[in-house]
């Protein structure tokens, strides 16, 4: 099997002919090279590389027939498994192949449609080619970009290989979705320019007719708004209109469907009646502000051009009295432009910018004027058409002093349909990490009973890291829910740790000494450690920690969580030079009596770059009976060192800490009688003899009080101790 080697085009149209000689009629040969070489002057050459040369050859041919099956200039769909016996060639994946009219957002849209149905792309391929057809749309040749007719001859083919389908309903299905998705982005583009007419409409009234509520400046502001919407700032995908029927409590919008143009002609479900009364209050008034514009987020994301939700730009209707009386809405996306043009070139939001900074009251050319503007200029886009100036004071008010302290701001805002709560979390960056922004995620999406969230986090010069949150309500905003609530618990969750480690540091040394600990370590912790550990228990460890960079030993501490049992508990080693292998440890622990049933190992930095490293063991008796820690804790401490620094043997003798809780000398009492009694030719074994005395604590005892009784120099603990024995 020949096997394609090469990403050159003419290499691979060379290797291709001899193929088109053998398999195809001499009548038919022609037209099928030029498909071939228009297709692949637009092709992904790497594509083709590693597939062989009868199956690159029957996916052209496949596509030059699906072009001739195609009697129209619409959409012409198939999603199929090409086998050799049906189509010739052979194709691991799911091939998707569409013919239709050439126009914008196609391959973007087809990408989500894909996305959504779970499937990843293995190969994609476009090429706009020319076709010529008659008045009963037979393909009748190819013509090319430079032809005078090519903007009415131009047509998108497409191939998209996506993880294979075999069952029919799963084919059926991802068809569908494709139809729908390219009915709306037939829809969006055929009716774009209608969109961009009422614009036109819109601003032609007020220059002819005035407004009511707008005078001057004001109005050609609004109307400069709307012509920079329509020079490539905004992606219009649809149009509707609602007139404001009914007074009073009985006030609704009514949609006007002959109005509706682009994607919400069909595709989006919305109400066509709004009961105002119905609706919350913040919402209501909203619709029935004096206000010009209206800006929301869509609560359904586009399937069109960008996965994200649409953003609503709504221009209200007023009668003489200004009341409003309807609305025109339009659907679409922001643009590049909008988020890269400087905030002075931006029609409205130009204006509120310098209202926020007039209500700010700082000098432009001094520090705190220059770091409102800096802040104010990186505030999300979006946000700053739908917030208003004297929020936007606040919120960059907040965040300048978070800056300026190295402290946690949160700016909360409700949108005006109720559909979504946008959320700005500044952060200093040296606290911000992937672990931080899931919990405060989780908690925005709880408290607020979310459905939905996007996020995106900015991390520039300034020394906070900024993530926006948008979150999709499930049915709007639930009516026990606090922002200031929710403000002091997504502080908890940033600042809680470092700032109770300083505080708890301050408690347990004093000030001066708390406060240089908490400099010498403030970035010393990581996350993993700092999710497993209280900042309390951080402040224990730091003593540790510092005798051992001082004597360079080995250092130890215990404890037990409240949800363990009493036969378990945590034994911490401190080193400062290399970590601990669970070969050397494992032992030494087994031969106390104990079970090494989990490990953590963390490494601590100081400020002048020392590692100290953390091993935490977590340790269960071999006989699952309960230990008392305050009681064996000092012992376990003692031996252990002692064998680490081979001062005591590593035996079974020393699960008498544990059976008797013996120190370490009482140990070695007990394993030199051993010994000796091998001298004297016992034949039993050491570990038979360390078993027994394990077993039988009271025997321990009395061996242990007998040796004493010999070899005190104590006489009156002696005599007292030889009448006991005596007896």
């Amino acid at each position: 099997m020949k096997l394609i080697e090469t990403t050159d085009k003419a290499g691979l149209l060379k290797l291709l002919k001899p193929l088109i000689a053998e398999q195809i009629k001499k009548a038919d040969q022609a037209s099928l090279e030029q498909f071939m070489d228009a297709f692949l002057s637009a092709a992904y050459m790497q594509e083709f590389v590693g597939r062989a040369q009868s199956d690159v050859f029957g996916y052209l041919v496949g596509l030059w027939k699906f072009v001739q099956e195609s009697k129209s200039r619409s959409s012409y769909l198939k999603v199929e498994n090409p086998n050799l016996e049906v189509h010739g060639w052979q194709s691991p994946h799911t091939v998707i192949t569409i013919l239709m009219q050439n126009m914008p957002f196609v391959i973007d849209s087809l990408r989500i449609a894909l996305s959504e149905s779970g499937l990843r792309v293995q190969g994609i391929q476009h090429a706009i080619v020319y076709i010529d057809r008659d008045e009963q749309g037979e393909v009748t040749g190819l013509s090319n970009k430079n032809a005078k007719n090519a903007d009415d001859c131009s047509e998108a083919l497409l191939c998209i290989e996506v993880d294979s389908l075999t069952a029919s309903e799963e084919l059926a299905n991802l068809k569908q979705s494709i139809v729908d998705v390219l009915s709306e982005v037939s829809d969006a583009v055929q009716d774009y320019s209608k969109m961009l007419e009422r614009l036109d409409v819109i601003k032609e009234a007020w220059s002819k007719q005035g407004h009511c509520l707008a005078k001057g400046e004001v109005l050609d502001e609004a109307s400069e708004f709307l012509t920079w919407l329509g020079n490539n700032s905004f992606t219009f995908l649809g149009y509707v209109e609602y007139d404001v029927q009914g007074k009073g409590a009985n006030k609704r919008l009514v949609k006007n469907k002959s109005s509706a143009l682009g994607v919400l002609k069909r595709s989006y479900i919305s109400d066509t009646e709004i009961v105002l009364k119905d609706v919350p209050e913040h919402t209501r008034q909203h619709i029935l502000s004096k206000d010009i514009f209206l800006f929301a987020k869509s609560s359904r994301r586009c399937k069109v051009h960008r996965p994200a939700y649409g953003d609503y730009i709504v221009v209200k209707r007023f009668n003489d009295a200004g009341e409003v009386i309807g609305e025109r809405r339009f659907l679409g996306l922001y643009t590049a432009r909008v988020f890269n043009e400087h905030l002075s070139k931006v029609p409205l939001l130009r204006l509120k910018v310098a209202e926020a900074a007039e209500i700010s009251g700082f000098d432009p050319a001094d520090h705190s004027g220059k770091e409102f503007d800096q802040l104010i200029s990186a505030f999300p886009r979006d946000e700053l058409f739908q917030v208003s100036a004297a929020r936007l004071n606040e919120a960059i008010n907040d965040a300048l002093y978070a800056q300026e302290r190295r402290k946690v701001s949160i700016y909360l805002r409700e949108d005006a349909f109720g559909r979504f709560v946008t959320a700005l979390v500044y952060v200093p960056k040296d606290l911000f990490n992937t672990d931080l922004r899931l919990k405060i995620q989780h908690t925005l999406i709880e408290e607020l009973n979310g459905d939905d969230i996007d996020f995106n986090t900015l991390l520039s010069e300034s020394p906070l890291a900024r993530t926006q949150f948008n979150i999709k309500l499930h049915d709007g905003l639930p009516a026990e829910t606090s922002f200031a609530e929710l403000e002091t618990k997504i502080k908890a969750i940033v600042v809680s740790w470092g700032e109770d480690l300083e505080r708890s540091l301050s408690d347990t040394y004093g000030e001066e000494r708390g406060s240089k600990l908490a400099k010498d370590y403030r970035k010393g912790f990581n996350a993993s450690y700092r999710e497993a550990y209280t900042p309390r228990r951080a402040a224990i460890d730091l003593a540790h920690i510092d005798e051992v960079k001082m004597s360079d030993s080995i250092e130890m501490s215990f404890y037990r969580s409240l949800d363990e049992q009493d036969n378990t508990f945590h034994c911490k080693l401190f080193l400062k030079s290399d970590p601990v292998t669970l070969s050397d440890v494992m032992p030494i622990f087994e031969n106390m009596g104990f079970l090494v049933i989990g490990e953590s190992p963390f490494i601590i930095k100081s400020v002048d770059g020392e590692r100290v490293w953390l091993h935490d063991f977590t340790l269960r008796t071999q006989t699952l009976n309960d230990i008392d820690l305050l009681k064996i804790k000092d012992k376990f401490e003692t031996l252990f060192k002692e064998i680490w620094a081979g001062r005591a043997e590593n035996d079974h003798f020393n699960k008498l800490l544990v059976s008797s809780y013996l120190g370490w000398r009482d140990i070695a009492v007990l394993r030199s009688y051993s010994r000796y009694m091998r001298q004297v030719r016992v034949s039993n074994s050491q570990e038979l003899i360390s078993n027994t005395l394990v077993n039988h604590d009271e025997l321990v005892a009395m061996l242990l009080e007998l040796f004493e009784l010999r070899f005190s120099l104590n006489a009156g603990a002696k005599g007292a101790r030889s009448k006991k024995f005596d007896a």
